[in-house]
């Protein structure tokens, strides 16, 4: 796969593009939009919010009513392992499982 991210955009820009053996899925956050194509291609609706906005809303609801968060620190953990992973796997050319990740 390829990652690219960088401050030096002339414009704000926030996408992420995976492509797969059967298709592409391309998210664009600015615009919320989920566009699916190839094999599986579909409409996907998604709810338009601040993302911020949302994000502490969903903090303060978990604080105020002893609840679990919409995104766990489990969820933080594997998110952060898999920026390890793909660090690692950048750095040594091949492969790296994310239980090879403490």
């Amino acid at each position: 796969g390829i990652l690219e991210v960088n401050w030096l955009t002339p414009y704000k820009r926030r996408q992420i593009e995976i492509t797969g053996t059967d298709g592409i899925i391309s998210v664009d956050y600015i615009e919320q939009s989920i566009d699916v194509y190839g094999k599986f291609a579909q409409d996907i609706d998604i709810k338009h919010e601040e993302p911020l906005k949302e994000e502490l809303r969903s903090f303060l609801n978990a604080v105020v009513n002893g609840t679990e968060p919409e995104i766990t620190g489990e969820d933080g953990l594997k998110a952060l392992k898999m920026v390890i992973a793909a660090t690692k796997s950048s750095r040594e050319h091949k492969p790296i499982s994310f239980d090879e990740i403490e």
